[in-house]
């Protein structure tokens, strides 16, 4: 129930540490994190902030610590279930991706901690492209696709994602309604959530490509 506490190995062959001893502690909440950042009994290193810590961090002026920015592994992506309809037509797929302003994603859901996605691994990953272009959100030429698909009057789409995820659910909606798409979400605890993969038609979801190999 404490903190693992390790101790530097005075036989080691290499160079020998800066420090005699490392605490692993496990920190819950943003107090927490805070109390550990601005003690001056010792220093302390806090892995991957959430974007909300990060922003409160940064915003104070008489900080005594420094954030690090850094690429991470793990991308955020829709998916959907390309061999039913609507998803088994090209135009309808590409309408999709065109009525997704993922700028706008970055500055308000991830508070500008994030990079737009332009493929299925981030930057920092070995077999990223970074010769890809950007994806840009355009919504009049997603309404033309999807009425070259047949869809003049629109399409309804059923969005599957966890509750915490409601927020950005509703950004979504904003950016699609211009493209004709209507965008009903379906929130769901964690464990229904999962459930329900094997069946849902278009989903929110992330992975982390933690091997750092695409």
């Amino acid at each position: 129930g404490g903190p693992l506490v390790l101790a530097a190995f005075p036989g080691y062959w290499g160079r020998r540490p800066y420090f005699a001893e490392v605490q692993l502690v496990q920190a819950d909440s943003h107090r927490e994190i805070d109390q550990l950042l601005t003690s001056k009994n010792q220093p302390a290193i806090v892995p991957m902030l959430d974007q909300v810590m990060a922003r409160s961090l940064e915003s104070r002026r008489d900080r005594g610590y420094r954030i690090h920015h850094r690429s991470g592994l793990v991308l955020r992506y829709l998916c959907l279930r390309w061999k039913q309809k609507p998803w088994n037509n090209p135009q309808v797929r590409q309408a999709l991706q065109l009525a997704v302003d993922r700028q706008d994603l970055v500055r308000t859901i991830c508070l500008g901690y994030g990079s737009p996605a332009n493929q299925l691994v981030p930057p920092l990953v070995f077999g990223s492209n970074n010769l890809l272009p950007p994806l840009n959100y355009d919504p009049s030429k997603a309404a033309d696709l999807l009425k070259q698909a047949g869809y003049g009057q629109g399409l309804e789409l059923n969005l599957v994602l966890l509750v915490q995820r409601e927020e950005l659910g509703r950004r979504l909606q904003e950016h699609m309604r211009p493209a004709g798409i209507v965008l009903n979400l379906r929130t769901m605890s964690r464990d229904d959530f999962f459930r329900s993969l094997d069946t849902a038609n278009l989903f929110f979801i992330g992975y982390g490509s933690t091997s750092g190999d695409a």
